[in-house]
């Protein structure tokens, strides 16, 4: 049975005691949040950061300060070789067994479609797609089969975006007009 405290006391638990995480984008937002529960549920933490090393820092200060045991990683994961680095870190930190790994890292770009560049989309690509199924590809063999790996999707849409008739269908009101005779 695992030892458990009251989550306000932010104690260490021992759920996860002996596994290994990472989390991806770790430095703040879900990915901290995720971090932090990670490591009061006793498991050793990798906190990954690609331009926020302070503040990823933090994370680990905060969780060895509850008893936890945790390491900030850096990769650009917006690279072609990111998720290759940066699993060659995990394997350097962990050896070869990782448990959990929760890719969150992901990035939007505030903009209407038609103001998207390739340059913009390209880099949402890299950061929210190939990132994470290059890092799962190269982590596998440190995965055992009772392994956890958690894909945390991005999307957020903001209501000056989703004007209605914006983008007009020309067959809409003819669609709409047999839909109403039916």
């Amino acid at each position: 049975m695992s030892a458990q405290t009251n989550p306000t006391t932010k104690t260490t638990m021992t759920r996860l005691s002996g596994k290994t995480a990472l989390v991806t984008g770790a430095s703040r937002g879900l990915g901290r949040a995720s971090a932090l529960a990670l490591a009061r549920m006793g498991a050793q933490v990798l906190v990954h950061y690609s331009s926020g090393a302070k503040e990823a820092e933090a994370v680990v200060d905060e969780i060895r300060k509850v008893g936890g045991r945790g390491d900030a990683v850096a990769a650009d994961l917006s690279m072609p070789d990111g998720a290759h680095k940066l699993a060659k870190q995990v394997s350097a930190v962990v050896g070869d067994r990782l448990d959990i790994l929760i890719a969150n890292a992901g990035i939007s770009k505030a903009a209407a479609i038609e103001e998207t560049t390739v340059e913009d989309f390209d880099r949402l690509f890299a950061i929210n797609v190939r990132a994470p199924f290059f890092l799962v590809q190269e982590l596998l063999p440190i995965m055992g089969k009772d392994s956890s790996i958690v894909l945390v999707s991005h999307s957020r849409t903001s209501p000056e975006r989703c004007v209605p008739g914006r983008y007009r269908n020309p067959r809409r009101k003819k669609t709409a007009a047999m839909s109403a005779e039916v």
